[in-house]
């Protein structure tokens, strides 16, 4: 019966943290689908605005993979945020 009773509390825990896990990840993909989005739309329209001259297209270039590697960056810090939070959370 303890046995029992045991890994009916441990199922229990354990899809409350699947579902705190959960809750935390759809909380932040948003903004990373929103600064990927943006990135991608800005690169767009920046190019396009100065593809006739080349001083610029390298700025322009440069400035769109130094902000899509922040945003891997933050994304790679918000994941780790996460992990974080849940393993405190479970200690």
């Amino acid at each position: 019966m303890s046995l029992y009773l045991l890994t009916s509390s441990f199922g229990n825990v354990k899809g409350a943290i699947e579902r705190k896990v959960e809750k935390e990840i759809t909380k932040k993909i948003p903004i990373q689908v929103f600064i990927s989005t943006t990135l991608l739309i800005l690169f767009i329209v920046l190019y396009r605005a100065f593809l006739s001259m080349p001083v610029i297209e390298f700025f322009v270039i440069f400035a769109f993979l130094f902000a899509y590697g922040l945003s891997i960056y933050y994304s790679k810090k918000m994941e780790k945020d996460l992990y974080n939070y849940v393993k405190g959370s479970t200690a």
